[in-house]
């Protein structure tokens, strides 16, 4: 369970503090990719390093129109989380905008699920977060 501080900060202050903190990935220059690298392994735990990712992942095939059900059995999480961020999905129309700016294809789904699942997962993922021009046929389908 997340350890939450008791002790408050004023809802403006938590917002200039929140605006700072979601800018910095945006900064050129200022960190490489190992900085970036380093800096979010000393920040995140192991869990979070792993899950802030797949519910990336989720959200992203909730837009590509995957049953809840399939989601969970591809990634492996439990369905109640794959709802939450479902129901999100659907109802934060900010949000939505923003994951289709960043994944504006959809993804399929695979015609049979993989041997090894795991495998799998890790490709999709690393397919979905390098957000190339020519992702491979994992996430679009054969190309002709």
């Amino acid at each position: 369970m997340a350890q939450i501080s008791k002790n408050t900060i004023d809802r403006d202050a938590w917002i200039r503090i929140w605006k700072s903190f979601i800018s910095l990935p945006g900064r050129k220059g200022i960190l490489s990719k190992k900085d970036w690298n380093n800096l979010w392994q000393g920040f995140l735990t192991e869990t979070e390093l792993v899950m802030i990712p797949k519910r990336l992942i989720v959200a992203i095939l909730v837009l590509s129109e995957w049953p809840e059900r399939t989601i969970a059995d591809y990634l492996q999480m439990s369905r109640s989380t794959v709802y939450k961020i479902s129901e999100y999905v659907r109802r934060d129309k900010k949000y939505r905008n923003s994951l289709n700016k960043l994944f504006p294809k959809k993804i399929m789904i695979p015609k049979e699920k993989p041997p090894k699942p795991q495998n799998w997962v890790l490709t999709l993922i690393e397919d979905i977060l390098m957000v190339n021009k020519d992702r491979s046929r994992l996430i679009y389908g054969h190309r002709s």
